[in-house]
C-alpha cells in the first residue's frame, strides 16, 4: 500500500496540482518560498487535528482565490480521499462517501511529520515535548487523545469549583475522575518512552543509543507502584493543594506538567549537546518510533521530513537516506512505509539518486526530475 496520487485545488499558493507518487522516497526540491512545505501540509491534513502547521482551514486557501480548497490523496491507485473547505467546516470523503471526521482516514493510513520548528524540542517549552510525544502514543494508545481531552476539562471544572465553593464531596468526586486519567496518561507516555529506548537499538549504529527520561510528579517513580496506588497519591495531593491552586489560579500537580527528555549516551542531556548532535537524537527518536510501529502496524505509515537535511553533514545525511531505506525493505514489517521529503537543493539528495523519485518545485509550476 502507498500514496499514489495528491490532488490541490486553490491550496496557499498552489491553483492546481496534480502529483503521481511511485512506491519509493519521494524528494520535493526547489527554492524558498515554492510551494514544498505547502505540499507536505495538504498530505497532514489526512489526520486528526490541524495538520502541521495547525494553521485556521480558511487560511489555506490560495491568496489570491476566492475559491474554497479541496485536497485528494488516492492509495494504490483505488482509494480516493477527498477534503474539502466547505463555508468554515471541512467535508471529508472516502470513496466519494461523507465520513463524520478525518479521524476516519486514520483506519488506512497514519501521518506523522517532522519539521524545522521541530529542531529545538529539546530546548523548547515542556509544552511542546509533551504534544510531540502525545502524538505519538496516539499511534498506539486510540483513547490517548480523549483521555488528554476528558482530563483538561476536569482540571479545569476543579479550579473553577475552587472559588465557588469547598464542598469537599464534589472536589473529591473531581479530584478522583483526574487521578483515574492521570495515571493512564502517564503509564500510556512512559509505555511509549520505553518503546523507543528499545528500538534504538535496532537503528545504525551511528544513531546514538539514547537513554529517556521521563519527568513529572508521579512518572520518574511510575514502575514502583500499581495504577490504583498513584490515583489514591494523586487524590491526597490535590486535596492538600486546594488553596494554594485558589490563590495562584492553577493546578499546580498532574500530567500537564509532565515533560522528558533525552540522553545522549557520551554527551549527556539532549538539551546540552550541539545543534547537529540535537537532529541526530531527534531523528533517532523519530526512527524508533516508525520501525517499532511498522513491526506490528498493518497501515500505510507515511512520515513527512521537512528540510529534514537542515544541520546535517554529508555523513550523516548517508545515514539519514539509508535508515529510510531500511525502513523500506525491512522483512519485519507489518505495515508499509512512505517518505516524502522537502530540501532547497537537489545535490544534498544525491546519495538517494537512482531508489527515490525527484520533483522541481517552483511557483509556476512543479516538474518531475
Amino acid at each position: 500500500m502507498y500514496l499514489s496520487q495528491l490532488t490541490l485545488k486553490h491550496f496557499r499558493n498552489h491553483a492546481f496540482v496534480d502529483l503521481v507518487f511511485p512506491p519509493e522516497p519521494i524528494v520535493l526540491f526547489g527554492d524558498n518560498g515554492a510551494g514544498k512545505t505547502n505540499i507536505l501540509e495538504a498530505i497532514s491534513l489526512f489526520t486528526p487535528g490541524r495538520g502541521m502547521r495547525g494553521a485556521k482551514l480558511s487560511s489555506l486557501s490560495a491568496f489570491d482565490q476566492s475559491d474554497p480548497w479541496s485536497a485528494s490523496l488516492v492509495l494504490d491507485g483505488d482509494v480516493r480521499f477527498t477534503s474539502t473547505l466547505v463555508g468554515d467546516k471541512r467535508l471529508n470523503k472516502i470513496q466519494g462517501e461523507p465520513v463524520r471526521s478525518t479521524t476516519a482516514f486514520s483506519e488506512w493510513l497514519s501521518i506523522h511529520w517532522l519539521t524545522p520548528d521541530q529542531d529545538r524540542l529539546f530546548i523548547d517549552s515542556s509544552k511542546a515535548r509533551r504534544r510531540f510525544l502525545d502524538r505519538m502514543v496516539f499511534a498506539y494508545d486510540p483513547l490517548h487523545a480523549q483521555r488528554l481531552l476528558d482530563y483538561d476539562v476536569v482540571v479545569k471544572e476543579r479550579l473553577a469549583l475552587l472559588f465557588k465553593t469547598n464542598d469537599d464531596r464534589w472536589l473529591s468526586a473531581l479530584e478522583h475522575k483526574m487521578a483515574e486519567l492521570a495515571v493512564a496518561i502517564a503509564f500510556a507516555r512512559q509505555d511509549l518512552l520505553g518503546r523507543l529506548e528499545v528500538s534504538v537499538h535496532e537503528l545504525s549504529p551511528l544513531f546514538p543509543k539514547f537513554t529517556c527520561v521521563h519527568i513529572g510528579d508521579i512518572e520518574p517513580y511510575l514502575m514502583q507502584k500499581k495504577a490504583l496506588e498513584w490515583e489514591e497519591w494523586l487524590m491526597i495531593q490535590w486535596r492538600l493543594s486546594r488553596v494554594r491552586d485558589r490563590e495562584t489560579h492553577m493546578t499546580h500537580i498532574g500530567v500537564h506538567r509532565s515533560d522528558f527528555g533525552v540522553v545522549h549516551p557520551e554527551k549527556g542531556a539532549g538539551e546540552t549537546c550541539s545543534t547537529g548532535e540535537q537532529k541526530i537524537l531527534l531523528m533517532g527518536l523519530v526512527f524508533a518510533f516508525l520501525k517499532n510501529r511498522l513491526e506490528w502496524d498493518d497501515k500505510l505509515i507515511v512520515m513527512l521530513f521537512d528540510e529534514c537535511v537542515s544541520h546535517f553533514d554529508f555523513h550523516h545525511r548517508v545515514v539519514l537516506f539509508e535508515q529510510i531505506r531500511m525502513l523500506y525493505e525491512a522483512k519485519t514489517n507489518k505495515g508499509y512505509f512512505q517518505a516524502l521529503m522537502t530540501g532547497t537543493d537537489k545535490v544534498l539528495f544525491e546519495p538517494l539518486h537512482g531508489c527515490s523519485s525527484f520533483f522541481h518545485v517552483a511557483p509556476s509550476f512543479i516538474q518531475k526530475g
